[in-house]
Order: structure tokens, then C-alpha cells, then sequence
């Protein structure tokens, strides 16, 4: 088949591969244009660094991050006081500083003696090292009465929350429990490998 210049701009009756190597460049493939539905332009195809986290659209997950705390086996023996679950403590850093970061806590307790009451936060301290902020609170996690002199529950505990630190440094997340009664509370206390399990997705916006 010839190959014809038509009036409108177009050309026609150009063999598939018939362009020489090199004629085609970026200016070419002008932004914003339609990609290609026969699969022509593969991963081999792109440049080094053409896909980014900066290039990838809003509800991308761009960054996952699980930490196991399995030989914490932390003993909280205070009443009515916000204590730190020393295993909960979970260092991440933002790509972006607009991304939400959908946090997950799971983790075992083991309550000695009813609780009459069982309460956790989540804090958020940032930078590492500066000051901490109170994200999340559960005021009314369970309850078990204070005659209860057995070993009991709750057993597994899952915290979620989102959050948007704002920033793209390292920032610094653990969990407080707070009892109202009873004796020692254990976490983890079997010190099983995946007794204590945190995860954080980073979410582009």
C-alpha cells in the first residue's frame, strides 16, 4: 500500500513498525494521550524512574509496613493509670505529608482479677523524641467485674485508626492501657511471635 499524505494531516498506509528507530520521542507522545489497548508499549519500554509514588493516583497504597512484638510480655500491675505497651511502639516515615496512614494494632491481653474497666489510646509523637499527641481513645473497651479473681480475657484486641501526621520525617505511634481494677494484666504473655502485630498503609491522597 502507498503511503499518502491526506488533506486533513493524517498519513496513511504506514506498515506496522515502519517508523526507523529513534523517530519517535517524548514530544511525540503528546501528555495526556490515549495509551495504546494492544499492550505496544510495555514495562520494558519505560524509562528508569517514569512511575513514581508522585505519578500514581489518589487511594494508591505507596508504602506497607508490619512489625511483629513477639517477646514483649509486659506486665501492667498500676490501677487507673495510662501505661505504655512498651511493644506497641511503631516508627514509620511519610512519603508525603498530605498521605493518611490507616494504622492496625493486634495484639493479646491477659487480665488478672476482673478490670471493672479496660481503656486504650493511640499517641502520635513527632519528631521522635518531641512531644506526644493523643490521636485515638476507646474509653469503653470491656468490662469484668472486680470479684472476678481468675485468669480472664479480653484476649485479642484490635486498634484501627487513620491519621495525617503532616509531615515526611519520622514519626513515632504506641498504644497506652488504662485498667480500673484488678492485678496484672499481661500483654502478649504467651510471647508469641505474632502476639503483638502492627500494620500501616500509607495511603496517597
Amino acid at each position: 500500500m502507498p503511503v499518502t499524505i491526506n488533506g486533513n494531516g493524517s498519513i496513511t498506509g504506514l506498515a506496522v513498525g515502519g517508523l526507523p528507530d529513534g523517530c519517535v520521542d517524548a514530544d511525540t507522545l503528546a501528555a495526556g494521550a490515549a495509551v495504546p489497548a494492544d499492550g505496544s508499549i510495555t514495562t520494558a519500554k519505560l524509562a528508569s524512574g517514569a512511575i513514581t509514588a508522585a505519578t500514581l493516583p489518589a487511594g494508591t497504597i505507596i508504602k506497607y509496613q508490619n512489625t511483629t512484638g513477639g517477646s514483649s510480655n509486659q506486665n501492667v500491675n498500676v490501677n487507673q493509670s495510662w501505661t505504655t505497651l512498651t511493644g506497641t511502639i511503631v516508627d514509620f516515615t511519610p512519603t508525603f505529608s498530605n498521605s493518611k496512614l490507616d494504622m492496625n494494632w493486634n495484639f493479646t491481653i491477659e487480665n488478672q482479677a476482673g478490670i471493672n474497666g479496660l481503656h486504650f489510646r493511640i499517641y502520635r509523637q513527632s519528631p521522635i523524641g518531641g512531644s506526644d499527641i493523643k490521636i485515638f481513645e476507646m474509653s469503653q473497651h470491656s468490662h469484668w467485674a472486680t470479684g472476678l479473681a481468675d485468669w480472664s480475657g479480653p484476649g485479642t484486641i484490635y486498634l484501627h485508626h487513620n491519621d495525617t501526621p503532616g509531615v515526611t520525617t519520622p514519626v513515632r505511634y504506641f498504644v497506652q492501657a488504662y485498667k480500673e481494677a484488678g492485678n496484672n494484666m499481661y500483654i502478649n504473655y504467651g510471647s508469641d511471635a505474632d502476639g503483638i502485630n502492627m500494620t500501616i498503609r500509607e495511603v496517597k491522597q
